[in-house]
C-alpha cells in the first residue's frame, strides 16, 4: 500500500462513513457479515461484503498514521468504531444535530485522540526469580521493588478519594477492595514510566523495556561465582519455574536395564543485586555503566553493545543447549560484525574475535580455529534443525561471547569509542598489521 498523508487518510474515512449513512443491514440475514461491533448506548452495527472491506481498508490506513509507541492498535480500532457509531447515531441520541455536524465533530475528535498529547503512566509488572535483598534497586529506567502497602496506597487512596456520583464511587471503592486482596501484593515487581495515549500502549512498551532490562541483568548473572552452580536469574511470570522431575529410562531387552534420571528444571535460588554489585566492585565488569546506558539516548555503537548483551542474556537463561548456542552466536555477530552484511561472515567473525580477546599470536590462532568450528555447529543447527551440543561447545561460545562484550565494555580503546565505524576501523587495523 502506498503511504498516504494524514489528510488523505481522514478524507477516505470521511467518505466511508458518508457511504454508511443510508446503509440498512438486515440483521436477520447475517450469514455473510464479516464485521460487527457494539458499544452500550451507542448501539451496534453490522458490516458485510463491500462495507466490511472498506472498513478494514480505512482501519489499515488509520493505523499507518499513528505512533505505535504512543497508542495501541486495539485502542485505535475501538476509537474508530465508536466514531462510526457516534456519527451514524443508530440509537437516535443526537436527533438535534445533523449528520454533517456529527461527522465533522467526530472526525476532529478522532484525530485528536490518536494524535494528542501523551499521558505519563506508571506500569507495575510482576517479575520472578529476584531476591528481596537489596531492593528497591533501579537498573536503567526500571525500578525493582516489592509491591507493599506504600505501593498499594497509590492506587487505593486515589480510588477512594473520588467525590463524583454515588454509583461511580461505589465501583471505585469495590475496585480498591479487590486490589487490596490481589495476588500482586507482597510480590516483587518492576515499575516503568511510559508516556502513551492509552494504558495498553503504555503496558506493551513497559513490558518491552522490562524484558530488555532483565536480559541485560541476566547477562551478568552467571558471571557471579555462586550463580554458576545455582543458576539464579530474573524472568517474567510463565516463562520459567523450578520443577524437580524424574525421567525413567528402560532398555527393551529380556533383562532390561533401568535408569532413573533426576533433573531440576528452572532456577532454584533467586538472583541477588547485592551479590552482583559486590562482584562488579571486585572485578570491574561495568554493570553500572550498562545501567546508565539503558537510560540515555544511544549512539550506533552503544545500540550494538546493548543488542549483543541482550542476546547473550537470553542465551544465559535459555531452556535448551541448542537455543542457547544460537543466541550466543547471534550475540557475537551483533557485536563483532556491525557492518550488517554477510560477506565472508564466518571468516571475519572468527578473525575479529581472535584479535579482540586473544593475547598473542598462538592464542589468536587457537581462538580463530575454535570459532570456525563453533560457527560450523551454528550452521548445522540453523540448516538441519537440530545438532546435539556438548557442554564444552556451549561453554566455549559462552566464554567467547561474554569476554568479547566485557572487553569492549571495560578496556581501552573501546570504552571511548563513539561509533561502530571506530570499532570496524580498529578491527581492520589489527588484521592489516
Amino acid at each position: 500500500m502506498t503511504k498516504q498523508n494524514e489528510n488523505e487518510v481522514f478524507k477516505e474515512i470521511e467518505d466511508f462513513i458518508l457511504s454508511l449513512e443510508n446503509t440498512n443491514e438486515d440483521l436477520e440475514d447475517i450469514s455473510s457479515t464479516e464485521v460487527f461491533f457494539s458499544y452500550g448506548e451507542l448501539g451496534g452495527l453490522y458490516l458485510s461484503d463491500i462495507d466490511s472491506k472498506k472498513y478494514y481498508h480505512c482501519l489499515t490506513l488509520l493505523l499507518s498514521v499513528i505512533n505505535e509507541n504512543l497508542i495501541s492498535k486495539k485502542e485505535v480500532e475501538v476509537i474508530f468504531q465508536k466514531t462510526i457509531l457516534t456519527v451514524l447515531d443508530i440509537e437516535n441520541k443526537q436527533s438535534g444535530r445533523s449528520f454533517e455536524d456529527r461527522l465533522s465533530a467526530s472526525l476532529k475528535e478522532l484525530r485528536k485522540k490518536i494524535k494528542g498529547e501523551p499521558i505519563a503512566y506508571d506500569v507495575y509488572y510482576q517479575i520472578q526469580g529476584l531476591s528481596e535483598e537489596g531492593l528497591p534497586f533501579k537498573v536503567g529506567n526500571v525500578q525493582f521493588c516489592k509491591f507493599d502497602k506504600r505501593q498499594l496506597s497509590r492506587f487505593t487512596d486515589g480510588l477512594k478519594a473520588f467525590k463524583g456520583d454515588i454509583e461511580e464511587k461505589k465501583k471505585r471503592d469495590e475496585f480498591a477492595d479487590i486490589l487490596s486482596k490481589a495476588e500482586i501484593n507482597s510480590k516483587i515487581i518492576a515499575i516503568v514510566e511510559k508516556a502513551a495515549l492509552d494504558p495498553l500502549a503504555a503496558k506493551i512498551n513497559a513490558i518491552k523495556e522490562i524484558k530488555l532490562t532483565i536480559d541485560v541483568i541476566n547477562f551478568f548473572s552467571d558471571l557471579i561465582p555462586y550463580n554458576i552452580e545455582h543458576n539464579g536469574f530474573i524472568y517474567l511470570p510463565g516463562e520459567y519455574g523450578n520443577e524437580k522431575i524424574n525421567v525413567p529410562i528402560i532398555t527393551k531387552e529380556d533383562k532390561p536395564s533401568i535408569t532413573i534420571s533426576y533433573e531440576s528444571a528452572g532456577p532454584y535460588i533467586p538472583f541477588s543485586f547485592p551479590m552482583l554489585l559486590e562482584f562488579d566492585k571486585k572485578h570491574h565488569i561495568n554493570f553500572k555503566k550498562i545501567s546508565l546506558l539503558l537510560e540515555k539516548q544511544k549512539n550506533d555503537l552503544e545500540i550494538k553493545i546493548i543488542s549483543a548483551i541482550q542476546w547473550a542474556g537470553k542465551a544465559t537463561t535459555a531452556k535448551n543447549k541448542e537455543e542457547a548456542f544460537l543466541l550466543y552466536a547471534i550475540s557475537l555477530e551483533s557485536l563483532i560484525l556491525p557492518e550488517d552484511d554477510n560477506f565472508e561472515l564466518s571468516d571475519r567473525l572468527s578473525t575479529r574475535v581472535a584479535h579482540l580477546i586473544g593475547n598473542n599470536l598462538h592464542n589468536r590462532t587457537e581462538i580463530k580455529d575454535e570459532m570456525k568450528k563453533l560457527y560450523s555447529i551454528r550452521s548445522k543447527i540453523v540448516h538441519s534443525g537440530y545438532y546435539q551440543i556438548t557442554d564444552t561447545d556451549l561453554n566455549t561460545i559462552r566464554v567467547y561471547a561474554k569476554n568479547c562484550i566485557l572487553r569492549i565494555l571495560t578496556k581501552k580503546p573501546f570504552i571511548v569509542m563513539k561509533s561502530k565505524k571506530e570499532l570496524v576501523a580498529w578491527f581492520n587495523k589489527k588484521i592489516m598489521s
